[in-house]
């Protein structure tokens, strides 16, 4: 009896180093979910630099064409991309060429012109967002519009038959991002 005694006790600690199974498993799920959250912290962050930039870009685009068109004494705009970035109204962050703008997710940028309330017009339009980047978008830019010209927003390149209210709350930027993908919304902001 002794003999197996002896024999238990020397092949117990080599069994009991090492991980089971069940072990193992937990530790993976542990470090599963840490990794999980800093990749959610790491993407929620980067869509707030985009979200940051898409915002600076936009109201540079803005001032740059008001300045542009105030100090020329024109009273239309353009709409071609070509021109406007020839002219140097186009952030360069925005610029895909000579030809074309794109947002900070890499959509189309377009410009268009019009009236509000015999108001002169232009609109910034933003192609193909998601509906929370476009919620996001429309409830930052008009909680920060005050001074830029902002008259008003829509839900594509048609433009608003008022001017608008602001700021927009995130309900009224819903109702404008309608769809999950391709919402366009639009800003539209007055000449002078």
């Amino acid at each position: 009896m002794q003999a197996s005694t002896a024999e238990y006790t020397r092949t117990s600690p080599a069994r009991e180093a090492g991980f089971n199974l069940i072990e193992a498993a937990i530790v993976l799920g542990i470090v599963g979910l840490i990794v999980g959250g800093i990749w959610a912290a790491a993407a929620s962050a980067y869509e707030n630099m985009r979200q940051q930039s898409a915002s600076k870009n936009m109201l540079a685009f803005a001032q740059n064409v008001r300045n542009f068109y105030s100090n020329g004494g024109a009273t239309s705009i353009d709409t071609s991309m070509t021109n406007a970035i020839t002219q140097g109204l186009v952030p360069p962050d925005m610029r895909v060429g000579t030809t074309a703008a794109i947002s900070s997710w890499a959509t189309p940028v377009t410009i268009d012109t019009g009236a509000i309330n015999s108001i002169n017009v232009f609109g910034i339009i933003f192609t193909g967002l998601n509906r929370q980047t476009c919620i996001n978008l429309i409830v930052r830019n008009t909680n920060a519009s005050q001074g830029s010209g902002l008259i008003s927003v829509g839900s594509s390149s048609t433009i608003p038959t008022t001017e608008g209210t602001f700021p927009i709350t995130t309900a009224a930027a819903t109702t404008l991002c309608a769809t999950a993908t391709g919402n366009n919304p639009s800003f539209w902001f007055s000449i002078n």
